[in-house]
């Protein structure tokens, strides 16, 4: 099934599912108002029969609980369908070339680093844009930071990746469930909580065992006409003074509980779907492993959570406050339950959260191979220095006509000279030759039949720009760039270079020199890479040094007309177009 009838299936199954909900939630909203009218008229109509009003006030405020808890499970499940109809509503735009609606990783966009600026990694319809599915702000940050300086073990990753294309449906639902909480997530939220204490004086512990038992005993004494209405509100006074003394600390933590519960219930749902999963790698299982086996496993530490979380819930409603904290010192119960859960599992949370912010990232993986099946597993290699790719292609080009090309750098070959004329396809492969080499180097598929690349270190100076609050000339700005590269190779790195027209500040003698000096040097150093240039006296380095070969694109001008193939060929341009272009827009005299 393609991934495009496969979205559309979902999408019309979710959106039943999501009508159907609506209907629920507003039939259960109609029960809830009724079951609470109840427990006001039997005590209107009971007033003067004390023990027909507790039963008859307990049996329908039981029956007022029961359909609060629907309408909440029916909300959850509302918005679970809601996610999941929008993620396959999502899927099927980028099928047609908008991602717009993913996060686009904006806060991630560094000038200083060594490719990502230059390839348009991260921003407004960029590549992380594109490949980015993680649902949580650390799953963000993880995955910027694969792409910005790889993975240890690719091999792992796409290991992970063919054992969960299998499992479409299982991924969906971990996104949507971590979906849930997103809206008002904010980062280190929950480490912030987790370190936090919550004071529990020996006294709350002592009250929270007598405060229930005055409570009860007094209400079925007054109820069988053993104490006068006097002496019963006194106790019940007395059970809820030193409640309301502790209130504004209870009322505090519960609003803490309050902002991370959406965050708690979604680690929670994909820890139960990780536990269900049957897809297997390597990389899974010891996920599994480090979440199930130990003896503070993730599973009971979040069972008991949610418990407490649905606790404080409870608590929300001011008549379950009241009357639970008049009969149970309920707030007592809670402070002292989340406590004994901090004590217990707050260091160890975080860790599970790390794992779970890994599969998230391995999900991203997946998705971008099932969307594009025909992309390939890279073969990173630390013996092997040829480059050999077939039919490369750019990962924002997938869904639209594109113009697949070879790139080989064989035996004694380091470096490739690119010559063209304008828009004929020289940057566009440029950063498809970088792009996949970082997926290659993050873990993910690449755009091409076959890609097999030497595990090289990824360096660009493709666009500079001048500083006027440093007082930075352009040309200034472009020497910098060239230094990082050239200390990056002083430090003994293995580097694959991108340069896209180099020294385009200075005057068109100083840039030939410049550029052929700089090139050489490169070369006599050990990298290897590829450069764009206009300069095409760049290419007779080509015939002194077998280590340099040169390749063009072209285009055809016909009368008025040009036209592009797009297609890399061995050997120098001929056509330049610059001229051609010039007259087309009226910019000189025809």
């Amino acid at each position: 099934m393609s991934a495009k009838i496969y979205y559309q299936k979902r999408a019309s199954l979710f959106q039943s599912k999501v009508a159907e909900f609506k209907r629920k939630s507003t039939q259960f909203a109609l029960f809830r108002l009724c079951s609470f009218l109840a427990v006001g008229l039997s005590i209107y109509f009971l007033y003067n029969y004390p023990l027909w009003i507790v039963i008859a006030g307990l049996t329908s405020f039981s029956t007022f609980l029961f359909f609060v808890r629907k309408s909440v499970d029916i909300k959850h499940k509302l918005a679970y369908y809601q996610a999941l109809l929008a993620i396959n509503e999502n899927e099927l735009k980028v099928l047609n070339s908008d991602f717009s609606n993913f996060e686009n990783g904006k806060r991630f966009i560094n000038p200083q680093h060594p490719f990502t600026y230059d390839l348009d990694v991260f921003g407004e319809k960029s590549i992380y844009q594109f490949l980015n599915r993680t649902v949580s702000k650390k799953g963000e940050a993880l995955l910027a930071s694969y792409l910005e300086i790889g993975v240890e073990n690719p091999n792992d990753y796409q290991e992970s990746t063919k054992a969960l294309l299998d499992y479409i449906d299982w991924s969906q639902e971990y996104r949507a469930v971590g979906q849930l909480n997103q809206e008002n997530e904010k980062e280190n939220a929950l480490a912030i909580w987790l370190r936090s204490k919550i004071d529990f004086s020996k006294t709350v512990n002592i009250l929270r065992f007598v405060l229930p038992v005055i409570g009860i005993l007094s209400t079925a004494a007054y109820s069988i006409g053993l104490i006068q209405e006097t002496y019963y509100l006194i106790c019940l006074a007395i059970c809820f003074a030193p409640i309301s003394v502790h209130l504004k600390k209870t009322n505090s933590v519960a609003a803490n509980v309050g902002s991370l519960k959406d965050k708690l219930r979604a680690l929670n749902s994909q820890i139960n779907l990780i536990k269900e999963l049957k897809a297997s790698s390597k990389q899974i299982e010891q996920i599994k492993a480090k979440l199930f086996k130990d003896s503070q496993n993730a599973d009971k530490a979040f069972k008991q959570l949610i418990k407490q979380i649905e606790r404080f819930d409870m608590r929300n409603n001011i008549i379950v406050s009241v009357l639970f904290n008049l009969f149970l010192a309920y707030d007592f119960q809670l402070l002292f339950g989340l406590s004994k859960w901090k004590e217990k599992y707050g260091d160890v949370l975080l860790n599970f959260e790390s794992l779970l912010v890994e599969m998230e990232v391995i999900i991203s993986m997946t998705n971008l191979k099932f969307n594009a099946p025909s992309n390939t597993f890279p073969k990173l290699s630390n013996d092997n220095n040829s480059i050999e790719i077939i039919e490369l292609g750019h990962p924002l080009l997938l869904f639209k006509q594109m113009v697949k090309n070879d790139y080989k750098l064989k035996g004694n070959e380091a470096f490739s000279i690119i010559t063209g004329p304008n828009m004929a396809g020289k940057s566009t492969f440029l950063r498809s030759v970088g792009v996949n080499l970082m997926l290659a180097k993050a873990g993910f598929s690449v755009v091409a039949k076959s890609f097999s690349f030497p595990n090289l270190k990824l360096y660009s100076s493709m666009r500079t720009a001048d500083n006027l609050t440093e007082e930075s000339s352009y040309f200034h700005a472009e020497l910098v760039r060239l230094r990082f590269i050239a200390d990056a190779i002083d430090r003994g790195e293995e580097v694959f270079i991108i340069l896209d027209e180099i020294l385009k500040g200075t005057n068109s003698k100083d840039k030939e020199e410049g550029s052929a000096k700089f090139l050489t040097k490169l070369v006599s150093q050990g990298a290897k890479g590829i450069i764009a240039t206009h300069d095409l006296s760049l290419t007779e380095l080509a015939n002194k040094n077998t280590k340099l070969v040169n390749q063009y694109f072209d285009s055809t001008i016909t009368g008025d007309s040009i036209s592009f193939n797009y297609t890399i060929n061995y050997g120098v341009v001929k056509n330049m177009n610059a001229s051609f272009l010039l007259k087309q827009m009226n910019l000189v005299d025809k």
